[in-house]
């Protein structure tokens, strides 16, 4: 209903604001008052849409549609550093990448392809920022956890596709702290 609900901690309906198309996930830079919305309607409208806290849009908005350098084709996930940078994991046929971009919306870089070696990925989904200012990929088809430095660099990756402990079954969304 291209709607974002917002809530007390303890339950209670506070109010909603109405996103330009279909919400799908969101993150709170609280330091900033923003919101960032992965916002999917047609493949022409996907688009990480910029809220302030109380919901009125703010311009402009992160990743025009397209493959090039700072285009977002489809968004599936998005995730923010320390620092305040928003990483949104774009796939599309034979891609599969994170965008990295300010936390104004300037695009700053592009890391991972599609693939399985490490350091490539096949449907990223979420992405979590971490105290040392890396960024944690949940790799959702290769059943995985991957981490890259704040400049795409590929660090380290933990587990692998099953549901035996250390395993994923299709890891999806990702929150640091």
């Amino acid at each position: 209903n291209k709607r974002i609900k917002v809530y007390s901690p303890q339950g209670a309906f506070l109010r909603q604001f109405v996103t330009g198309t279909n919400p799908h996930q969101i993150v709170i830079n609280r330091s900033l008052g923003r919101i960032y919305v992965v916002e999917l309607s047609n493949y022409l409208t996907q688009r990480v849409g910029v809220y302030d806290l109380m919901g009125t849009a703010i311009s402009p908005r992160i990743g025009p549609y397209g493959s090039g350098p700072g285009q977002i084709s489809t968004p599936t996930g998005i995730g923010l550093d320390g620092g305040g940078n928003v990483y949104v994991a774009d796939v599309n046929t034979f891609s599969a990448r994170v965008n990295k971009y300010s936390a104004s919306g300037t695009f700053l870089l592009s890391f991972g392809s599609f693939g399985s070696f490490l350091g490539q990925m096949k449907n990223p989904l979420g992405e979590a920022g971490d105290a040392d200012g890396n960024i944690h990929v949940a790799d959702s088809g290769n059943g995985r956890i991957q981490v890259f430095d704040g400049n795409g660099n590929f660090l380290r990756a933990w587990g692998h596709p099953g549901s035996l402990p250390g395993q994923f079954s299709l890891p999806a969304v990702l929150r640091g702290d």
